[in-house]
């Protein structure tokens, strides 16, 4: 299987709502607002509603479940959903 880079989304998030601490460490949620979607076959812009849900775990990491609507700018709506896993390092901070 061969994967091609079919787009670039750049979001704009609001500042972290803390839920709160909790067994497996402490979650956030990170409203997405407005962005530009970037492509050589599809272009839009990032909705609002989206955003990114994070668990920041004892462990120095934090687990993503990042959800996102954008509309094309040819009407289109188009949704996406994927997981990351990301190192809270100075970097990131």
């Amino acid at each position: 299987m061969d994967l091609e880079h079919e787009f670039t989304y750049t979001a704009m998030l609001k500042p972290p709502v803390e839920i709160g601490p909790g067994p497996l460490g402490t979650r956030m949620f990170f409203e997405a607002i407005d962005g530009p979607v970037t492509g050589e076959r599809l272009r839009g812009t990032v909705l609002t509603g989206g955003g990114d849900w994070a668990l920041l775990g004892p462990d120095g990491f934090v687990r993503l479940d990042v959800r996102a609507q954008m509309r094309t700018d040819d009407g289109a709506a188009v949704y996406l959903r994927y997981d990351g896993l990301l190192e809270f390092n100075d970097a990131v901070q």
